[in-house]
């Protein structure tokens, strides 16, 4: 979303005005007889917070509400009350959550004072007391089947009892050298990193083709058929693999799973194409649909290259995977998109996602970064065992907390980067692995 953004607001039936925050900065005063006003988001693809706040007589705020604008992602939201009785030496939770897709945990952990008390997912959960004093905490963990994450904490006694609850974040990593999940974890909190554990197992990928690239490569079709191209897919077992055509209206199609397609529809779409996932008598199946794809978007009025990566970023970003964006760029034609390369790119980093690029002509995709040439059938093979050995030292580092990717500027060890674009705006080809 960029430029002027109507915003809207329910006061309830209280007198005293709201000011409306924009990025911190005031935007508007809001009152019930003026509940609305506009803000400027500006003319570039960026990460923004509203915030509605009313204050008391001495400036201090006393209430606050928040909305994300252009940040990737809905979170997913666990919830536990009860209590433990000291007289039955036993406690009683009642668990609730929610997820943006109408998703059940797959799994759901609670723990007492720190210990695991409870490994189910059900509503009600009553456990003993694991030590013979009541116990002062208690911690309950949700995983979903997307990858998302939740916790909840909560003080049982006290004058003062508090609770905390927060979807843990994905944040995606590079290691120069390969090494386990949890060794990679060890090195993240020695540099203060909130880490709650690393994983490092599906990943995601958006392609996206400018029409008719792959005509440029007429043999490219053909060695596909026959098995040529890396009998032994790079990318057999990607979680999703999608193609975004930056055409006129931006086409999207799932080269993998129809499954995929309804879980996530967070990408613009005027038509799908969806196919079982690749066996493994035939894994090259899903390259030839890849390759094929472009041809589905007949003619070109309008090429959105910049925006068609701007799309596949907000996707990517909200994410819990290892994720990467592939453009392969082959159009003599100019961009008409609403952004320019490097306000995308901009984007890119703020969401971390990184991007490779790959080009059939020389010239193509003026803007974005260096990357590879494909003028062979060789070269394209070439170009999907690089990606996958990028993919493969790529991480997924769940940290504590909601972070602002605005400000998320950490301590980076030696030999491990935040997986998103250079700010140089230069090729990431050369750099490890």
């Amino acid at each position: 979303m960029i430029g002027l953004l109507p915003v809207f607001v329910d006061l309830g039936n209280r007198p005293d005005p709201a000011h409306l925050l924009l990025d911190g900065r005031p935007a508007c005063e809001l009152t019930l007889n003026t509940p609305g006003c506009m803000v400027d988001l500006g003319s570039e693809p960026t990460i923004h917070l509203l915030e509605l706040v009313r204050t008391d007589a001495s400036g201090r705020i006393k209430e606050r509400v928040r909305r994300w604008i252009n940040r990737p992602g809905v979170e997913a939201e666990l919830h536990t009350n009860g209590r433990c009785e000291e007289a039955t030496r036993s406690c009683t939770f009642n668990v609730a959550w929610a997820h943006p897709g109408k998703l059940d945990p797959v799994s759901l952990m609670l723990s007492l004072d720190g210990q695991a008390v409870w490994d189910g997912v059900t509503s009600t959960v009553k456990v003993r007391f694991p030590r013979s004093r009541p116990p002062q905490i208690v911690n309950a963990e949700a995983a979903f089947r997307d990858g998302r994450r939740a916790t909840f904490t909560q003080l049982l006694h006290g004058s003062y009892p508090e609770t905390t609850e927060a979807s843990l974040q994905a944040i995606p990593v590079e290691a120069d050298a390969a090494a386990k999940p949890e060794e990679i974890a060890s090195v993240l909190r020695k540099a203060a990193w909130e880490v709650e554990g690393v994983e490092q197992k599906d990943f995601e990928v958006i392609f996206v083709i400018e029409p008719r690239a792959f005509e440029r490569l007429p043999n490219l079709a053909m060695a596909a058929m026959q098995n040529l191209i890396l009998y032994s897919t790079p990318l057999g077992d990607a979680q999703r693999i999608r193609v975004l055509v930056p055409a006129d209206t931006i086409t999207s199609f799932d080269v993998l799973s129809a499954t995929d397609a309804k879980s996530n529809p967070s990408i613009p779409v005027r038509s799908r194409v969806a196919h079982p996932g690749p066996s493994q008598s035939n894994p090259s199946s899903w390259v030839r649909r890849l390759i094929l794809a472009d041809r589905q978007v007949s003619s070109i009025d309008r090429l959105r290259t910049a925006d068609a990566v701007a799309v596949a970023g907000y996707t990517l970003g909200a994410s819990p995977r290892r994720r990467l964006i592939v453009l392969i760029a082959a159009s003599s034609q100019e961009d008409h998109s609403s952004f320019s390369p490097a306000q995308v790119q901009a984007y890119l980093r703020q969401t971390l996602v990184p991007i490779a690029v790959w080009r059939v002509r020389d010239g193509a995709a003026p803007g974005w970064p260096e990357g590879l040439v494909l003028r062979t059938p060789n070269d394209f093979a070439a170009a999907l065992a690089k990606l996958r050995r990028a993919l493969d030292h790529q991480y997924v580092a769940w940290l504590k907390g909601r972070t602002d990717l605005r400000s998320f500027h950490p301590s980076v060890p030696s030999g491990i980067r935040l997986a998103r674009p250079p700010a140089s705006g230069k090729s990431a080809e050369g750099a490890k692995p």
